[in-house]
Parts: C-alpha cells; structure tokens; sequence
C-alpha cells in the first residue's frame, strides 16, 4: 500500500474514490442522466397537451403532427 493512502473496507467508497481519480467524467454523465429522468414526466404530460393544442388549432398541417409525434416517440424511447 503507498504511503499515504487510505485503506477503506467498504468496496463502494473505494469505487468512488477510484472513480474520482480516475475518471471524473462518469459524474458528469450521471448529472446528465439523472436530469434526464427528470424532464422525462413533463414530456408526458406535455406533448399529448400540445398535440392536441395544435390538432384543435387553426389549420393544422401534416408536417407539424409529424414533428409532434416524432419528438413524443423519440422522447419517450430514449429513456
């Protein structure tokens, strides 16, 4: 063991100090994710509203249902 280092028992707190030497960016990507997961019941709720909104409009094209329900699809696939 090198001087100066901490022997811990526990396997989790080793993973983490390892993992903050090592590899910093896996915390980002966990910020990102967690985020993420977050945001994902607004989409939910929010893009059938909008759908609907838009359906209910003046003049709705094709083109915007399409984007509508692609961005729901996609939103709903990525997590």
């Amino acid at each position: 063991m090198e001087k100066g280092k901490k022997n811990y028992k526990n396997p989790i707190i080793r993973m983490l100090i390892n993992i903050k030497e090592n590899d910093k960016s896996i915390f980002v990507l966990c910020a990102i994710y967690s985020l993420a997961v977050l945001a994902l019941p607004f989409f939910k709720v929010a893009l059938p509203k909008v759908l609907i909104d838009y359906l209910t409009g003046l003049r709705p094209r094709l083109w915007g249902i399409i984007w509508i329900v692609a961005v729901f699809c996609h939103s709903k696939s990525t997590l």
